[in-house]
């Protein structure tokens, strides 16, 4: 059994419930339900590049009993073992961080989480949740098909394959699904390691595949990411992998804002 946390802010993710649901299905897990309130990212011990929250426009304590109320009738219904952290040591950020220390996955909504400060996701608390986190973090659009298709992004830095190490180890459930190794570069640069990663994915991955992308930027990668059918993108985390020289840097944001894949990123 894994355990599984998903955070809600003001807004209950119907999408991130539905996956983690639907992973149910297919492995254990027991759900630990994190409700944030607005109020404790006032003064965040872990500031955020966007700034404090001064004014709230939502009753914190309201939203978060309906919140409550609306995730543990979800899980009672769909026989789903859950557990609900509304009132954490540790406030904002600091909380979440050691949340996600005693986790083996974090879900969260990549349209929803703070929406309300910015709806231009990845919005700076979003960003700054994939650099405190200390478990993968698993963004699911409201909208969303359940994996049938991995893609591990790669570029042959430790970031890239400590992520599709970690993704292997965590869900090997889903190892069974088509998969896609992805080196994207419009250079003819030799592949870093193919030969080592190749035999490592074989091992782990049963029909598995390579492609490389002759990108000229990271929007070819992600014009080509939306043929792919229901894909679930496997990456180091934002700011941290080099997912080539010319999509490193912002290749997840336009993932995150197109809202066209789940999202695995994982780091140290």
């Amino acid at each position: 059994m894994k355990k599984v946390s998903i955070a809600f802010d003001v807004h209950f993710s119907s999408g991130a419930f539905e996956f983690v649901k639907e992973l149910h299905d297919i492995t254990p897990l027991q759900v630990t339900g994190c409700f944030l309130k607005e109020s404790d990212f006032v003064n965040a011990s872990v500031p955020v590049s966007f700034g404090s929250i001064t004014e709230s426009v939502y009753d914190d304590d309201l939203v978060q009993t309906s919140n409550i109320h609306r995730f543990s009738s979800a899980c009672k219904k769909n026989n789903l073992p859950f557990r609900i952290h509304d009132h954490m040591n540790d406030v904002g950020f600091e909380g979440l961080r050691k949340q996600t220390r005693y986790s083996d996955l974090l879900v969260v909504s990549s349209e929803l989480f703070f929406r309300n400060i910015s709806r231009n996701q990845p919005n700076e608390y979003l960003k700054d949740l994939l650099h405190i986190s200390e478990c993968p973090v698993i963004m699911v659009p409201e909208k969303f098909v359940f994996p049938s298709t991995i893609i591990l992004a790669y570029d042959g830095t430790e970031a890239s394959s400590y992520a599709i190490r970690e993704f292997a180890n965590l869900l090997p459930e889903l190892s069974e699904k088509k998969t896609m190794l992805v080196y994207g570069n419009d250079r003819n640069d030799q592949i870093p390691d193919l030969n080592l990663i190749k035999e490592y994915a074989s091992c782990h991955f049963s029909n598995f595949a390579f492609s490389r992308i002759a990108a000229a930027g990271r929007k070819e990668f992600n014009n080509w990411l939306s043929r792919i059918e229901n894909p679930m993108v496997v990456s180091g985390s934002f700011g941290r992998s080099e997912f080539t020289e010319l999509i490193r840097k912002s290749f997840i944001t336009d993932v995150i804002h197109d809202h066209n894949a789940v999202l695995f990123v994982a780091h140290k």
